[in-house]
């Protein structure tokens, strides 16, 4: 099927670079595995180059052949001249490569088909970290506030429900107390919702996840704790749940109006969950719990 050029328009592009001699199964099904990854969540395509200099000779079959088992887009009687500007500007030299593009029509990575080759998931996830980076400087530039920010800024305890100024407490992995906005604003969230009383189970599901979005700094998980009524016992529970979190902990809060926030918009029903908000504000998961639990970080960024 033929498509318009108009159609890569505002999107990030992965070109595939190579020969009709040195296309390979093995470069398809790893890209394969990154097209997966990355189409249904970001405005990224993949796009295929063959580089022929003479379509004579069993070219137009061979093209054919190797078309049929991609799912993306390729282009097919690249000018002369055009292999000339990939020599030029992108330094091909006839092995095949994968050039990131990022919708202004600029190179972000040179270069990543070594990635896609020998660690798929790790490229699919740098991928998304640099397009959500993109997103982000955008919303930045047009936006006064970050919405994650403001809806964790509502989820507070009683006392401050009337001090619209307010800042809820807010304390990292050493337990100390930090600023809300100094640490999550213009962050992608992964709220964890549990009652206090949250089993070690859970909290093992999470761990290697905080370890592999160390290396994306605009990623934070913060522990939400969901209490209908606070007492001593809820308050004793607290403090030996924190302590086995390495992450952030939003405290004091989860008074029957947030309860009800969490219930309607997240499909909150009690047991721990994984929500996957943008800085936007953006919800792509309400749970994404059972993913993290059968994937781990391959599953990354864990949208639905």
């Amino acid at each position: 099927m033929v498509f318009n050029i108009n159609v890569l328009e505002g999107k990030w592009v992965l070109f595939y670079i190579s020969s009709l001699d040195n296309v390979s199964d093995q470069d398809i099904s790893r890209l394969k595995e990154v097209y997966e990854g990355i189409e249904k969540h970001n405005k990224c395509v993949i796009v295929w180059i063959p580089v022929v200099e003479d379509w004579t000779g069993g070219g137009e079959e061979q093209f054919k052949e190797w078309r049929y088992k991609m799912p993306w887009y390729a282009v097919q009687y690249f000018s002369p001249p055009a292999i000339g500007y990939l020599d030029q500007r992108w330094n091909f030299k006839g092995n095949p490569m994968v050039v990131v593009m990022n919708r202004k029509g600029k190179v972000a990575i040179g270069n990543i088909i070594d990635m896609i080759r020998t660690q798929a998931t790790e490229a699919i996830a740098l991928l998304n970290v640099e397009i959500q980076k993109e997103i982000r400087v955008h919303h930045a530039c047009t936006a006064t506030t970050a919405e994650a920010v403001e809806v964790l800024k509502c989820l507070t305890c009683p006392r401050q429900i009337t001090n619209t100024d307010a800042t809820p407490v807010l304390l990292d992995g050493s337990n100390n107390q930090v600023n809300i906005d100094n640490e999550l604003k213009w962050k992608d969230l992964f709220l964890l919702l549990s009652d206090v009383g949250i089993e070690d189970l859970y909290i093992s599901y999470l761990k290697p996840v905080y370890e592999g979005i160390r290396r994306y700094p605009s990623y934070r998980i913060v522990w939400v704790p969901v209490v209908k009524q606070w007492n001593q016992d809820k308050e004793n529970q607290f403090e030996m749940s924190r302590l086995k979190m390495p992450w952030y902990t939003l405290k004091c809060f989860s008074t029957k109006p947030d309860m009800k926030y969490m219930k309607k918009k997240w499909k909150y029903k009690g047991k721990p969950a994984v929500v996957v908000m943008t800085s936007a504000g953006m919800v792509k998961n309400k749970n994404a719990f059972p993913m993290i639990k059968e994937r781990g970080m391959a599953a990354f960024p864990f949208f639905e």
